[in-house]
């Protein structure tokens, strides 16, 4: 069963495609045909051939039109509104007609569109039954989208009276019974044409096939039984009228005008046609019934091998499951010999931590130490340069070059030492956290580094209500760093956008998060592991100047508030720096 069903599935959706799809062609080509018949008509290009009336042709063509421009249900809604208003024109063109006939309104009616020679008894007027027909047919194209909870849509409902009324006009013809196809002697002349029925016909089946998912076309297009069912059955309202009226033309072929032998035939006639089409369709339910019979057995030997198969199955598993037992017991066994080394291996950590924290506090002392001592030949190397470029400006270009040059240097380390001191007093720093407002801070960062974003056009965007609970030095000096590192790299942008904000916590322990997004040069993220690190670089020191030591001091800083850092970027869009600050 749990193969068959799904084949199934893929079969009956299958079928419904080819259904809406031939669905569709029928409906495209009776618009066609009926919207050319009428406007024929109206032409009179072949008045022989084609008896319809003049109003008959105008009421063929607004149809035709209106199932054209509603063919699809999804289609434009210029179209959709002009079909609807067509369909309107046909419930009108057929109520006027029935109220002339019926009630003798709108006398005249019918000459208004062209006048009709002849001397007939009603010149110019259709038949009450084409009256009807496109007051029906009106309705169906008007009410083609609504729906109902139960039984078969309305649109689709006058349809199907429509082409009743059209089968019953044939089997008149066949049997020459006038008065189904409208012939009496009240309304003499008006009979409903073939070519009228022939249209009629057409556009009925249009409508239906331009919805086939209403509940009518829905059955009577299934594979299933209900559908077989009553499409044979539709045979009947057709069958025993022409069986019927087959009895007369029968009797007087053969001079039989006894009436208890019309009775007789009349009698036999219906119980004949009746029996036919129930053995009909009772073979087909028992050829049905012997394939669901049959697919029941073969379902049944399915299940059959399947419970074997799960026998076998659960044998299988029942010895992994004895073999998983002994690989726990001997997993246990080495659990237990694990963490005794691992009792080993902690204190020993233990021990190397407590070495590589003494290294770190000379490291940061030695480092605070060489950056005081190595300001003061800076500064006497950067002083003397400059007097000897101004005392003697006619020195050689190449000359200055190298005065020049050893002054950038100067410059270099001294931003360096700068952000060694930095680095040195975040990690000495003592931590005294309190309620910050994020937002503020970064705008007067944002003040403060306005010498270096001089003569450019950057839009700053800082989102409201950033409260933080850090320490206010620190974020300062975190907030200036990544400021500092966006208006560097959106050098190259104008106007150049960056933007300071609040993200959803990743979880509720790492507290909010925040970010600094830029629009600069970005980074390739295969190097992501590269950027928090003392004196890396992404970029070359001829594209963008620095000492390496910006994304080191932030990472630092995060990390003595308990937080943790991250980037997100592409090379030419932008990077995205986020950071959490528990509480």
């Amino acid at each position: 069963m749990m193969y068959v069903a799904p084949r199934a599935h893929v079969m009956s959706e299958q079928s419904n495609q080819r259904v809406l799809r031939v669905a569709q062609v029928i409906t495209r080509i009776a618009a066609g045909i009926v919207f050319a018949l009428g406007l024929l008509g109206l032409a009179r290009v072949f008045p022989h051939l084609l008896e319809m009336k003049a109003n008959t042709a105008l009421g063929f063509t607004i149809a035709g039109a209106s199932l054209w421009l509603r063919r699809e249900r999804h289609g434009p809604a210029v179209e959709r509104w002009a079909g609807q208003a067509l369909s309107l024109g046909v419930v009108a063109l057929g109520a006027i007609a029935l109220c002339e006939f019926f009630f003798n309104w709108f006398s005249g009616f019918d000459q208004w569109l062209i006048k009709s020679p002849g001397a007939a008894p009603l010149p110019g007027r259709m038949s009450y039954l084409t009256a009807l027909n496109f007051f029906l047919a009106g309705l169906g194209l008007l009410l083609m989208e609504r729906k109902e909870r139960r039984g078969p849509r309305p649109g689709q409902f006058f349809t199907l009276t429509a082409i009743m009324v059209c089968l019953l006009a044939v089997i008149g013809y066949v049997v020459h019974v006038g008065v189904f196809y409208g012939e009496t002697s009240l309304f003499p002349g008006t009979r409903m044409h073939r070519d009228t029925i022939f249209c009629f016909l057409l556009l009925g089946t249009g409508i239906l096939c331009a919805r086939p998912e209403g509940s009518l076309m829905r059955v009577l297009t299934s594979r299933t039984d209900g559908g077989f069912i009553l499409r044979r059955l539709l045979l009947l309202p057709v069958a025993v009228p022409l069986a019927v009226g087959m009895i007369p033309l029968i009797l007087r072929y053969f001079h039989l005008t006894n009436p208890q032998i019309g009775s007789w035939l009349f009698s036999f006639g219906d119980i004949l046609v009746f029996t036919l089409i129930f053995w009909w369709n009772g073979a087909l339910l028992y050829r049905l019934d012997l394939k669901r019979q049959a697919a029941a057995d073969e379902l049944k030997a399915l299940n059959s091998d399947l419970e074997r198969r799960v026998e076998q199955r659960t044998g299988q598993v029942l010895a992994a499951n004895r073999e998983l037992k002994d690989e726990v017991a001997e997993r246990r066994q080495a659990e237990d010999e694990v963490r005794k080394l691992n009792a080993n291996l902690e204190q020993r950590v233990s021990d190397r931590t407590a070495q590589i924290n003494a290294a770190y506090k000379e490291l940061e002392s030695f480092s605070y130490s060489i950056s005081h001592d190595l300001r003061a030949p800076l500064r006497a190397i950067g002083g003397y340069s400059s007097l000897v470029l101004e005392e003697n400006p006619a020195l050689p270009e190449q000359s200055r070059n190298y005065l020049q040059s050893a002054q950038r240097n100067v410059e270099k380390m001294q931003r360096l030492i700068d952000d060694l001191l930095a680095f040195s007093r975040v990690s000495h720093h003592k931590l005294q956290k309190q309620a910050v407002s994020l937002d503020e801070v970064a705008r007067q960062c944002f003040a403060d580094l306005q010498p270096e974003a001089k003569g450019r056009e950057i839009n700053l965007t800082v989102q409201p209500n950033l409260q933080c609970h850090a320490d206010p030095a620190l974020l300062r000096q975190l907030l200036l760093n990544l400021l500092s590192n966006a208006i560097k790299f959106t050098r190259r942008r104008e106007p150049a956008m960056i933007e300071v904000g609040g993200a959803p916590p990743t979880d509720a322990a790492s507290g909010p998060v925040f970010f600094v997004r830029d629009n600069g040069a970005g980074f390739d993220m295969a190097s992501v592991g590269k950027l928090f690190g003392v004196f890396q670089r992404l970029h070359r020191e001829s594209e963008y100047e620095g000492t390496g030591l910006g994304l080191a001091i932030v990472q630092n800083i995060v990390n003595r508030h308990g937080g943790r850092v991250w980037a997100e970027s592409a090379p030419e869009k932008g990077a995205t720096f986020f950071f959490t600050l528990p509480d």
